[in-house]
């Protein structure tokens, strides 16, 4: 276990050396320490029920985060000031030590500013912030909290999905709405607390509807038929807004609070627009604020933006450009709105406070979590998130059945091979690894040993070329090449994702997702110009074992089922089109369930194999590609499928497994 010496946060990844909170140089330590002031936590689990590790250094459930005065200092050789978290033993040592390590802080607390860059602002007080844990079962979704703060609405995701409300004094939860085969959607509560909107959908349909139903129960209205997002409601409580998705545009609409009466308020076209992770009516009833999707040409980002309730003009709140913008919710001054996103090249969404209309941004959180689908009290003293906690590692299964699975690597806080994972032609295997903002490159022995890092900054989506001589891997939403030994790192083109190599090793396929250039390419594994193979919305390319076919995942429409296609590998429609099997995409180890798409052909090139997911467990699948039944190759009996490989004789090998835990948490105090 590491500990920083300034702050008293501990770290059980001895691989970390700078403290995330405040830079300085993480040092080896006992718990023998004095313990400084840390977060202390009351559980409000049922009797029985065991407490859920936190990110920060716990004793029981709730959050509390303690005032920022320091110990006083104390006097140690030479004169200069000890924290008196420090042992005696530490103070005896002598004055170019004390030197050498307040250097090296200072250095890693400037790395760490400049890595953090200017998007989170001035930070906040966290003098009296408490962060409260509502569920403890690690198996809800949606959530909202009533404008008294009352009560809190949720999902329960436990196979089929259920419609709880919970009561925060008394702890008293009420299933309101019973399991059922169908997919929820976020929530809203009436500005009077008296009902719940609620979206839901049926399995595989690709629109949610819109449902009222009484805060403790009651059969559900339908109000209408057509919606993609959680509703906002007017100051005075008489009209809604939602975002609906057709083909090729999403349109913020208006209407009656019954679901009556729509009005278009603002339309964008094409694949990028407006979020459905939910929109936010401001209070003075001028703006709606919503997250926006958008390509400058450099890549895909999102940003919050301001819709002008008279006109339908679309203005950013600041600058900042992100990889993620959650649903979006108002203080109650107006002057400041507070999301959960994530910045670009990071992957675990934090909850901001942004001043309006400059946008300027500070951190709520700071932890290895995901926060999500947020809402405030009328009041704005306090919210309701979903906090999602994820352990992903690498197992492998040398036969290729469950008896023989076992642990190749075990890390806390890491996500291991969850965006990609190959075998390379002598056995190793070549993954990525998230421990903190991004992905890097890795390779490790087949039995876990001898990891070594090949790539300082991010990198996902890998593949390893047919001769094992290189890795193709993505950065910055763009294709690169490597040597299998981490040299020679080659951009190949200037936008891209999810490739794949030609059996021959001469040709990356890849897809892209840009307005105007959305399809599959191909670009020689030395670079040069790209090759458009199709014009259509497709992706997760995959190259048949003799090179003459690509199978990948496309729609025919933009709300239309997923299907599983194959074109001739020099492109064009589509020779032969499956329809995708139940469970296939349902991967719920991250929030976009892009990665759960993966495609392998088997060696015979008759079948495809991919990943099933029913009841929160995943297995691999094979489907004939000639249309007959698929056949599952895996049996396992717990956790997800995020990534996987198969042997040269076809055999599922290599995964990357794991699991999700996602609890309501109330976070108050958090104002400055």
């Amino acid at each position: 276990m590491k500990r920083c010496p300034e702050c008293g946060r501990d770290y059980n990844d001895d691989s970390m050396s700078f403290c995330l909170d405040d830079g300085a140089e993480l040092l080896f330590g006992p718990k023998s320490f004095d313990e400084p002031q840390t977060a202390i936590l009351h559980s409000t689990a049922a009797p029985g029920e065991a407490p859920t590790r936190a990110q920060i250094h716990t004793t029981e459930q709730t959050a509390v985060f303690p005032s920022g005065a320091e110990a006083e200092p104390r006097e140690s050789l030479g004169g200069m000031p000890e924290k008196q978290g420090f042992s005696a033993n530490r103070a005896a040592k002598p004055l170019f030590a004390v030197l050498a390590v307040l250097i090296v802080a200072g250095i890693g607390f400037a790395i760490y500013k400049f890595a953090s860059g200017k998007q989170s602002g001035p930070e906040l007080s966290f003098d009296s912030m408490k962060i409260t844990k509502l569920t403890d079962n690690g198996k809800a979704g949606s959530a909202a909290i009533s404008p008294d703060g009352k009560y809190v609405v949720h999902v329960k995701e436990d196979g089929q999905q259920s419609l709880w409300v919970r009561h925060i004094a008394t702890g008293s939860n009420v299933q309101i709405i019973p399991p059922a085969e169908l997919v929820y959607g976020r929530m809203t509560f009436s500005p009077d607390g008296s009902y719940i909107y609620f979206i839901r959908r049926g399995i595989g349909e690709p629109n949610y509807v819109l449902y009222q139903v009484p805060v403790l129960g009651g059969d559900p209205k339908k109000l209408n038929s057509h919606v993609n997002s959680p509703v906002t409601f007017s100051p005075d409580g008489q009209r809604i807004a939602f975002v609906r998705t057709q083909v090729g545009e999403r349109t913020m609409i208006i209407a009656n609070a019954d679901g009556t009466g729509e009005q278009p308020l603002a339309t964008t076209n094409g694949p990028n627009g407006f979020r459905e992770t939910g929109p936010a009516w401001s209070p003075d009833g001028k703006v709606i604020a919503t997250g926006l999707a958008n390509n400058d040409g450099s890549g895909s980002y999102q940003n919050i933006v301001a819709i002008n309730v008279e006109d339908g003009s679309i203005t950013p709140i600041g600058p900042q450009k992100w990889s993620n913008v959650s649903r979006v919710a108002w203080l109650a001054d107006g002057r400041g709105l507070i999301t959960a996103c994530s910045e670009l090249g990071t992957l675990t969404n934090q909850v901001y406070q942004f001043s309006y209309p400059d946008g300027e941004g500070r951190k709520i959180t700071n932890d290895f979590n995901v926060y999500y689908d947020l809402s405030l009290t009328a009041d704005s003293a306090s919210m309701v998130t979903v906090q999602e906690e994820r352990v992903v590692n690498i197992w492998i299964a040398p036969d290729g059945t469950a008896g023989s699975l076992k642990h190749v690597t075990r890390g806390p806080n890491k996500y291991e091979g969850q965006f990609g994972l190959r075998w390379t032609p002598d056995g190793k295997i070549v993954y990525n690894l998230l421990s903190g903002i991004s992905p890097s490159v890795w390779i490790m022995d087949g039995d876990g040993s001898n990891p070594r890092q090949l790539t300082q900054t991010r990198g996902a989506n890998l593949v390893v070329s047919p001769d094992g001589r290189y890795i193709v891997f993505v950065e910055n939403q763009s294709i690169w090449r490597m040597d299998i030994d981490g040299g020679n790192p080659k951009q190949l083109t200037e936008k891209g994702s999810f490739p794949d190599i030609s059996p021959d090793g001469r040709w990356v396929v890849y897809e892209i997702s840009n307005p105007g250039e959305n399809g599959l390419w191909k670009v020689s594994i030395d670079g040069g110009e790209p090759v458009r193979l199709t014009d259509y919305s497709s992706g997760r390319a995959a190259v048949s074992p003799d090179g003459k076919s690509i199978a990948f995942s496309y729609r025919e429409q933009q709300n239309s089922p997923l299907k599983i296609a194959i074109i001739p590998f020099e492109g064009g429609q589509p020779t032969k089109s499956l329809e995708a099997p139940a469970g296939y995409n349902a991967v719920r180890l991250i929030t976009s369930t892009a990665e759960g798409r993966v495609l392998r052909w088997l060696p015979d090139g008759r079948s495809l194999a991919y990943i099933v997911t029913r009841d929160g467990v995943s297995n691999i699948w094979s489907m004939p590609i000639d249309g007959g039944a698929p056949k599952q190759l895996t049996n396992f009996t717990t956790d997800q499928i995020a990534s996987f490989d198969l042997s040269r004789d076809g055999k599922p090998t290599l995964f990357s497994r794991g699991s999700t835990s996602k609890d309501v948490v109330l976070i108050s105090g958090f104002g400055k």
